[in-house]
């Protein structure tokens, strides 16, 4: 889903908290943050049932999750890491390696044949 608001949550802002406010998300990118919502109509309404709502986190070294490690010579799938991760409020991460070779080309082609998985994976 691309296009959308998030109404009754809590926004997580840098400095400060927001009760009461819609988010608006077109193109996967955050638009507005405001007191009025019906000039969105037309777009999907979330209900955060008072939960916080905030921009996805970014995690910047990281081995591996679930099951999966990155090191490990078997092969990993990746939608299900990416899957594992969002659930957790995670949208980007940069796996990281040791030096093995062959762990890492195999690695490197799995995200090449999975074009998708490069909004998640900006890189190692």
């Amino acid at each position: 889903m691309d296009n959308y608001k998030i109404i009754n949550g809590i926004i997580v802002q840098p400095q400060e908290v927001l009760y009461d406010y819609t988010m608006v998300v077109k193109n996967r990118t955050i638009v507005d943050i405001t007191k009025e919502p019906n000039q969105y109509r037309e777009l999907e309404t979330i209900d955060a049932g008072g939960n916080y709502v905030s921009p996805g986190f970014v995690e910047l070294h990281f081995h591996g999750c679930s099951h999966y490690g990155f090191d490990q010579p078997e092969p990993l799938d990746m939608k299900e890491v990416v899957t594992f991760l969002k659930k957790r409020g995670i949208n980007t991460f940069v796996p990281t390696f040791q030096c093995n070779r062959e762990v890492i080309r195999s690695f490197v082609g799995a995200i090449h044949n999975m074009p998708e998985l490069r909004r998640s994976i900006p890189g190692i």
